[in-house]
């Protein structure tokens, strides 16, 4: 699909307003191994109760749209759309010169997925079901530059009453 400055506004727009930019942890369970990969990546989601738009986001640049959960008798049904992993590079850097609320989490997330190699998957540890640390090893100075991110970023994203 061809887009313009418009759609990438449009785009912007709707993030703004209905979409998160963050850093998730994802767990990947190995079958028939005792061993649970777990590992972080920025992810973008926007949910809304129209479909179509979420659709036509995932057709500009990708990712997945599904079902957000169960809702109660007589509430119209939620989709989500998401991206994840190395795909938000390109939706960050075209969406940015656009985003208004959402700038500084998508600067965030952009300096965050500056960290990894790009020879390596996302990996920042593997866990063990019986909880043992395993795996991959990184750089402290990495490491810690990723949680003050991964911190920033939450407290970008909270929800609830300002301190203000």
């Amino acid at each position: 699909m061809e887009t313009n400055i418009m759609d990438m506004a449009y785009i912007a727009g709707f993030l703004d307003g209905e979409g998160c930019i963050g850093v998730v942890p994802v767990k990947n369970y190995a079958k028939n191994r005792p061993l649970t990969r777990t590992y972080w990546t920025v992810r973008i989601t926007a949910t809304n109760n129209d479909k179509a738009v979420l659709e036509y986001i995932a057709s500009v640049f990708g990712g997945r749209v599904s079902s957000h959960g169960k809702r109660p008798d007589g509430y119209r049904p939620t989709w989500r759309w998401m991206l994840d992993g190395k795909k938000v590079d390109a939706v960050l850097t075209a969406l940015l010169p656009f985003l208004r609320t959402k700038r500084p989490q998508a600067e965030l997330a952009l300096q965050y997925r500056a960290t990894f190699d790009n020879e390596r998957k996302t990996t920042l540890r593997f866990v063990h079901k019986a909880g043992r640390f395993c795996g991959v090893q990184l750089d402290e100075g990495i490491f810690q530059r990723r949680r003050k991110i991964e911190q920033q970023l939450a407290e970008l994203n909270h929800r609830g009453r300002s301190s203000l």
